[in-house]
């Protein structure tokens, strides 16, 4: 029964991240507006959806098997954490309201603490055979080669900002890769 929660919760939250993610793509201007912010860059915009379907991919591979996967459900639960960390440096910059700030707060908090109950409610976070199968295999060498994306995008945009902004077109007075 437990599994079922916490699988069905995963399975909502990806979604969740899915619409987000699709809102921001197709019309950042609405999403960021239901923050209370301005699109600066409408690039920086686009870019973002992207970092979301990380974020629902895994979910989605945790909701798979629940026990099987309950450390990439510890990483979402701490990805939550560090949302509500982005949005209060973002409230004190004054860059969103701070009604934008208590509703992403309270949302990514409520998601982090349900994650967290759920988890430790479950004792049997194990899995059940300690060698991989062929899906095992597949899956990790799928996260593998997106991890290696997400890595290379990150060295890109904070330590190599002139190699980013080239693959990119930016010119470097942009604000986004300057600060």
């Amino acid at each position: 029964m437990r599994v079922a929660v916490l699988r069905a919760m995963m399975i909502g939250v990806a979604g969740m991240e899915i619409v987000w993610g699709i809102a921001f793509y197709f019309r950042p201007e609405s999403a960021l507006g239901a923050l209370g912010r301005l699109v600066l860059d409408p690039v920086m915009a686009r870019q973002y959806p992207l970092y979301i379907a990380s974020a629902a991919l895994a979910y989605g591979i945790a909701a798979i098997s629940p026990r099987r996967y309950a450390g990439v459900i510890w990483i979402c639960v701490i990805q939550r954490i560090v949302e509500t960390v982005d949005a209060a440096i973002d409230w004190q910059a004054h860059a969103i309201s701070s009604k934008a700030f208590v509703t992403i707060a309270a949302l990514e908090l409520f998601i982090a603490l349900a994650l967290s109950i759920a988890l430790r409610t479950d004792r049997a976070t194990t899995p059940s055979s300690a060698s991989p199968d062929a899906r095992d295999r597949g899956l990790v060498r799928m996260l593998r080669g997106f991890g290696g994306l997400e890595l290379f995008w990150f060295l890109a945009s904070t330590i190599f900002v002139q190699l980013g902004s080239r693959l990119l077109g930016w010119k470097l007075q942009d604000p986004y890769t300057t600060q």
